[in-house]
């Protein structure tokens, strides 16, 4: 559900839906330039798979070594307080 005024999501190139990844997992996309793109675990607990700053360009990416196992995540951007819709959730396994 969209919050009222709020921007959209970041776009999120990969990982993709589905994928299949060695442990060192490229997060990558486009986003609303020096918004923070963030990268949660689902379920939520606080965890975050990482973040990164979107440049001028609108694009964004960062990479993060992940252990074998099914994972699920999702992501927003924000700056100044300000925040995103989420993007859906995308499941992915690292081989």
């Amino acid at each position: 559900m969209s919050s009222i005024n709020a921007q959209p999501a970041p776009t999120v190139l990969t990982p993709v839906q589905n994928g299949t990844y060695p442990k060192r997992v490229k997060f990558s996309g486009k986003g609303l330039a020096a918004w923070l793109v963030i990268f949660d675990r689902v379920p939520f607990d606080g965890t975050e798979y990482g973040t990164a700053t979107v440049d001028q360009n609108q694009n964004w990416e960062f990479e993060v070594e992940l252990e074998p196992d099914m994972h699920r995540t999702r992501a927003y951007q924000t700056i100044n307080r300000e925040r995103s819709d989420n993007t859906p959730i995308i499941d992915f396994q690292v081989l």
